[in-house]
């Protein structure tokens, strides 16, 4: 497996780090967490809000689509 940093498609916009990482899992990707700007929050509350140009911080074997 490898970390990937892949940008999060806007239809995460507003939602929750849970529902977006539930969405990663059926790819077989684990989402570890966040980078927003400079910041990089590891493990973030399930209930964290995704914003616009956030990013994810992902492990899986292949990058994710």
């Amino acid at each position: 497996s490898e970390m990937y940093r892949v940008r999060i498609d806007e239809e995460y916009i507003g939602k929750s780090f849970r529902e977006y990482a539930v969405r990663m899992l059926d790819e077989a990707a684990s989402v570890i967490g966040i980078a927003r700007g400079s910041d990089n929050i590891t493990n973030p509350d399930p209930e964290f809000e995704i914003k616009a140009g956030d990013e994810a911080f992902v492990v899986s074997r292949e990058p994710p689509r």
